[in-house]
């Protein structure tokens, strides 16, 4: 099918035939294939960004430039670390979007196998890497309506109707590929969807409680250093 069909890509959409769909796409491609589609889906989905991203570092070094503040070297010196920058920011993004599909995927498919599910990991992987491609193209249609919600007030409210119903449908489509691929009961392809979600939901809050907790630390520890310099003698 090629992990560039868009086409393919907007079906997750069509939610008569979202369950034919599904079915017609098991077992016809494997881990590459999914790596690719994900891979060229985060990428359209940060491409905004990563513009803004470069306008921002051009008119920052050109506005180094215009002022006078530095030389050429400096100038040069912004762009490039600029610039760096934003392609090191999109691989890091691209790799952790790539190890989060892989392991997020490895978790649904334990959970599925506890609860009966009878599957393959490549199959959910590949399956839910058209879903993963429609939520990137969903996202892109936000961002637009969006800017135009920057201009005209009420399509903001609306805007965000919306958004709750269409990652809601995202969450049916994630259902539906646990129900063709697994072959599970509607409730415990729920519960295989919930139970996912509540592991992540810990270990997100166990990440965040560490990082206040060094954050905290290293604040005490600055705090008691300053207070030992200027406690010691001066002279």
């Amino acid at each position: 099918m090629g992990a560039l069909d868009i086409m393919n890509w907007l079906k997750i959409y069509d939610y008569k035939n979202l369950d034919g769909f599904l079915r017609s796409c098991k077992g016809q491609g494997g881990l590459g294939e999914s790596v690719l589609r994900v891979t060229a889906a985060h990428l359209i989905s940060v491409v905004p960004s990563v513009l803004i991203l470069l306008v921002y570092v051009f008119f920052a070094s050109s506005t180094v430039a215009l002022t006078g503040t530095g030389g050429l070297g400096l100038v040069s010196l912004i762009g490039g670390i600029g610039i760096a920058g934003v392609i090191g920011i999109l691989i890091l993004g691209i790799v952790m979007a790539i190890i989060f599909f892989l392991l997020n995927n490895g978790v649904i498919h334990v959970i599925a196998g506890m609860l009966g599910g009878k599957g393959k990991y490549a199959d959910l992987c590949f399956l839910i890497s058209y879903v993963s491609a429609a939520l990137a193209l969903g996202g892109i249609a936000f961002m637009a309506v969006g800017l135009a919600g920057t201009v005209i007030p009420c399509i903001s409210c609306i805007l965000l109707i919306v958004e709750l119903v269409f990652y809601v449908y995202i969450l049916y489509a994630n259902y539906k590929v646990l129900v063709v691929n697994y072959g599970l009961s509607s409730g415990r392809a729920i519960a295989t969807l919930v139970i996912d979600m509540l592991l992540w939901l810990v270990v997100y809050t166990v990440l965040i409680i560490v990082l206040i907790v060094i954050g905290v630390l290293s604040i005490a520890s600055l705090t008691s250093l300053a207070g030992m310099a200027g406690a010691l003698p001066k002279g």
